[in-house]
């Protein structure tokens, strides 16, 4: 697969899985605070989704580091394909219809990514930002149409015209990778496409409105994450067991996690599953609130954790296996300031054993002449 369409692939999970580990948390942990969206789901309907979306995440999670057989990368695609729909479906039906048009979207680039050949035009680099300049402007046309439910979303009526304004500008501004010819113009506007969504993610955080805050947040992030590191160098090799070990490990750590504080916190009031009225009450309380925002935090710091792991590795395995190493193979950023700080203090302990090997090799030689003299 060409090195663009790599980069909209890992993009695109990574979105996957800060959708999925939103929503998860937000019907694992506080139902009741998304509103019209679980509304009329029970409290064992909120559990299964929730567990199902979160798994779906960590699959998509795993998937960003390990190379799976094409089968098995294709039954997680469906997978998530399926859970997608199922989550736009339910945001479609509270009348969530910016979100669910989000969704939909995921859906459509799933399905585009499924359905790929390898031997794809090269141009499909901008395929990312053109999906964020119709997503822009589909919402942007949405709002000052009037189209949108102003009961759903609360406290839109009077800011709806600049909202769908701000939209139609990141929408033409998603155009600028394509359209411009200096690249570094075109990389700084591109980044316009997700000013809308963090200003639709700071006027919904202070109603607060949950429900499409756990959306709008990963599509207002993810272009900034562009540029990072190279997306290219976050795979690892299939015969690094070790690298694949601390991937799963950590997975398995995160969801076991996950599961100890729904059991906590559904436990500390009871049997909520047998009382579907106190479960509603009961989550309304400042620890579960406490627990989503603490397993958000844990969740940001496990993927950064294995960014830098897996950087670390493949850079290590490269320098270690290649004498002319090329500094510039991987991209200078956050991540890579940590592996490059941990390859070099692991190549100064490698050049130390080797330089002892060395002398004691020169010396053995040595004393051999002697001997033979």
């Amino acid at each position: 697969m060409p090195e663009s369409l790599r980069r909209f692939e890992n993009l695109l999970r990574l979105l996957i899985i800060l959708v999925m580990t939103l929503t998860a948390l937000g019907l694992l942990l506080v139902p009741s605070r998304l509103g019209p969206v679980t509304e009329n789901l029970s409290a064992v309907i909120c559990l299964l989704l929730g567990i199902s979306f979160y798994i779906t995440g960590l699959l998509n999670q795993v998937s960003l580091f390990i190379v799976r057989h094409k089968v098995t990368q294709q039954i997680i695609d469906i997978v998530g394909v399926l859970f997608l729909g199922v989550l736009s479906f339910m945001y479609f039906h509270a009348h969530l219809i910016i979100d669910g048009i989000v969704l939909f979207t995921l859906v459509c680039a799933q399905l585009y990514l499924l359905l790929l050949h390898e031997n794809e035009d090269k141009k499909e680099r901008n395929v990312f930002f053109l999906g964020y300049a119709s997503l822009n402007l589909s919402s942007g046309f949405l709002l000052l149409l009037g189209l949108v439910d102003p009961i759903a979303y609360q406290n839109l009526e009077n800011l709806k015209n600049y909202l769908g304004i701000a939209f139609l500008i990141g929408g033409m501004a998603g155009f600028a990778p394509i359209v411009l010819p200096s690249k570094q113009v075109a990389r700084i506007l591109a980044k316009a496409v997700a000013f809308p969504w963090i200003i639709w993610v700071l006027v919904f955080i202070l109603v607060p409105q949950l429900n499409t805050v756990i959306i709008a947040f990963g599509i207002a992030i993810l272009p900034f994450l562009t540029d990072v590191s190279s997306w290219n160098k976050l795979r690892l090799s299939p015969s690094d067991f070790i690298g694949h070990r601390i991937v799963r490990i950590a997975s398995v750590a995160e969801f076991l996690m996950v599961i100890s504080l729904v059991y906590i916190g559904y436990n500390s009031q009871g049997s909520l599953l047998q009382n579907e009225s106190l479960a509603r009450d009961a989550l309304f309380l400042t620890n579960q609130d406490f627990s989503f925002f603490a397993m958000l935090v844990a969740k940001g710091f496990i993927i950064y954790g294995l960014i830098i792991v897996v950087l670390t590795i493949n850079r290590l395995t490269a320098e270690l296996s290649n004498p002319d190493f090329n500094e510039k193979e991987f991209v200078r950023s956050s991540f890579n300031g940590w592996g490059q700080w941990i390859s070099r203090s692991v190549n100064s302990f490698v050049s130390s054993s080797r330089n002892l090997q060395t002398k004691f090799e020169i010396q053995s030689e040595q004393i051999a002449s002697l001997a033979h003299q």
